[in-house]
């Protein structure tokens, strides 16, 4: 089962809180019937956040995830991810990097990752 499909109903979400603490991202997410959701990225190499009106060019790759109502998306052929690997100058080009992208109603939050986050209810 997809992280996505464990939290089946829960849509559109809106950032409510991003942290970033003691090597953790945790992510507060509510949908607009204030059901809460965690994500949290226990190891993260690298992140960032652009509001969805800014990233343009990455809507339309991310377009079949959000119609299918998937709002974590493994990104395939990265170009973030293949930006990070030319910024430490490859050293980590062999390790098993993900570049997983969270989807909301206003921001994408991009993440590199060795592992998937988790994901639990915080009501």
């Amino acid at each position: 089962m997809s992280i996505t499909d464990q939290f089946k109903g829960f849509w559109p979400f809106e950032v409510r809180r991003l942290s970033d603490e003691s090597g953790k991202l945790s992510l507060d997410l509510l949908d607009e019937s204030d059901n809460a959701i965690t994500v949290t990225f226990d190891h993260y190499l690298v992140y960032r956040k652009i509001d969805e009106g800014n990233a343009l060019k990455s809507l339309p790759t991310l377009k079949a995830a959000v119609d299918r109502r998937i709002w974590i998306y493994n990104v395939p052929d990265s170009a973030f991810l293949e930006w990070f690997y030319e910024e430490s100058y490859d050293i980590r080009r062999g390790e098993d990097l993900k570049h997983y992208a969270v989807i909301t109603s206003n921001d994408i939050v991009d993440v590199i990752s060795p592992s998937p986050p988790t994901c639990k209810i915080t009501q």
